[in-house]
């Protein structure tokens, strides 16, 4: 999907308040600039290294550690909202959270659907046991919270992708976060009263934490030239390697009615897959926002009379090639 252009601040608008505040220009905080002119053109190249990465690592460390991603909007300058600007610390970072501070706050609320939610408030009945099991249903009475995907560690950089120029992020799971939590009441209905004898003791009953494990969340933000300029796309890949919980489940439940994997399928009809393919949607539109000051600079910051010639990852900087035509200066 495209990645919308900000219209709110753009690096313009920064630097004229940190001016104001007596920080002089943030236009080119991110970035040093080489130029090379003939008698007929003048090419220039923007040169933008780790300042920004950095700078966005610090910002997510700083207010955003870990970034719970639930059905709930979060503003985009996380616990550091309405903070001065001067207790970011470095210009950079100073500079960046200034143009975040007007993007609308990022909205997880359909990272995760209604129904899935609201399924881990019902009764669900599963049955078509194998002996000595036939014939019983079992009923597991959810009353649990989804309460999302924590993720930390934010690490930036400069990376070719898919071909393509590209700012990647990384995220790593908050390993302390549960996925899902509350509590579980299992039931047992036998033709035979006997058999819930010994069913019944071996069902869940009481609090229980569900975890996702294996996580991994990237994003790519792949630049390309189009007409000139610079067009931003998104890439983002979710991967989830498992779900587990604790305390776990008996041999019984797991053998005759599955794991905690296969209970929150039926429960929910989302497998990990599914799942994957929600938050891979709502982190590529959602995020996208972080960056948009990233797009708007990336053209903003360009000559207003040069073109853009190309896009490249060059030892690690990105590499903005432009070109226009040399002004003549009369003799």
């Amino acid at each position: 999907m495209n990645l919308k252009r900000s219209q709110t601040l753009r690096c313009r608008a920064a630097a004229t308040l940190l001016a104001a505040a007596g920080l002089g220009s943030g236009c080119n905080a991110f970035y040093n600039t080489s130029t090379s002119a003939t008698v007929f053109q003048t090419t220039e190249t923007l040169k933008f290294n780790k300042r920004l990465p950095n700078a966005m690592e610090d910002l997510f460390a700083q207010c955003h550690d870990p970034l719970v991603v639930e059905r709930a909007q979060v503003p985009p300058l996380g616990s550091c909202e309405g903070q001065l600007l001067s207790d970011y610390g470095d210009y950079e970072t100073q500079v960046l959270a200034l143009a975040l501070g007007s993007q609308p706050d990022l909205d997880f609320r359909s990272a995760f659907p209604l129904a899935m939610v609201n399924s881990l408030q019902q009764i669900h009945g599963f049955e078509d046991f194998p002996w000595p099991l036939q014939g019983c249903e079992v009923f597991l009475d959810l009353d649990m919270d989804l309460l999302g995907v924590g993720l930390v560690d934010l690490d930036a950089a400069w990376v070719t992708h898919n071909g393509l120029a590209s700012l990647h992020i990384d995220f790593d799971r908050d390993t302390s976060f549960p996925f899902i939590t509350g509590d579980i009441e299992g039931d047992v209905d036998c033709p035979n009263p006997f058999n819930e004898i010994f069913i019944q003791p071996a069902l869940p009953n009481g609090s229980y934490d569900v975890t996702v494990s294996g996580v991994d969340v990237d994003l790519w933000f792949m630049f390309d030239v189009v007409n000139g300029e610079v067009v931003t796309t998104i890439e983002s890949d979710v991967d989830i390697g498992n779900v587990s919980i604790s305390p776990p489940l008996s041999s019984t439940v797991t053998d005759n009615v599955g794991g905690i994997e296969d209970i929150l399928e039926e429960a929910t009809g989302k497998d990990l897959d599914e799942l994957e393919a929600d938050l891979d949607d709502n982190l590529a539109d959602q995020l996208a926002g972080v960056a948009a000051a990233l797009d708007d600079e990336l053209n903003g910051e360009v000559h207003p009379d040069a073109t853009v010639e190309s896009v490249d990852i060059v030892n690690d900087k990105l590499h903005i090639v432009t070109t226009r035509r040399t002004q003549l200066v009369p003799s």
